[in-house]
């Protein structure tokens, strides 16, 4: 007996002039905005840093890194508590990591590293392990890949002590 076959996965379905692959990233960006418009700048934010992801899931850099960016500019300026801190070490993370893989869209190596740096330096001892992780996982990978160099790597290993 063979088995029946099965339906196909219902697809998001995006909006006209749209992209399939952009509709996961759109959506939680359109969420975003509605969070902001109603003041809740935290979730936005949050939900930019989701759209940064999807989109950056299925290769459109530039626009995950947009919504990285995004992300980070709701949080400036207001007062930081630990919510927003961690927000911006997770945004600063993402940019750092569409940075690095978009060097061939206008990004450069030297902006990738500088936003590692940058949540580097907000990471706090309180802070969950995996984010202190993460942030030492994108400084270190800058030493292995193509294009950096032995000075760089000593700097790199310097600043994660």
């Amino acid at each position: 007996h063979a088995e029946p076959p099965r339906a196909a996965r219902p697809q998001p379905v995006a909006d006209e002039g749209e992209g399939d692959h952009h509709a996961g990233s759109d959506t939680a960006a359109r969420a975003a905005g509605h969070y902001v418009a109603a003041g809740d700048v935290d979730s936005g934010a949050d939900r930019f840093l989701r759209a940064a992801h999807q989109a950056a899931r299925v290769g459109a850099t530039a626009q995950a890194a947009a919504y990285a960016i995004q992300a980070l500019r709701l949080t400036e300026g207001l007062p930081q508590n630990q919510r927003r801190r961690r927000l911006r070490i997770r945004a600063l993370c993402e940019l750092a990591r569409q940075q690095w893989h978009g060097t061939g869209e206008g990004f450069t190596l030297a902006e990738a590293l500088d936003s590692a740096r940058a949540a580097r330096q907000l990471v706090q001892p309180e802070d969950p392990s995996r984010l202190l992780q993460e942030v030492s996982i994108l400084l270190a990978n800058r030493c292995t890949m193509r294009e950096s160099t032995f000075g760089s790597c000593i700097m790199i290993s310097m600043h994660l002590r």
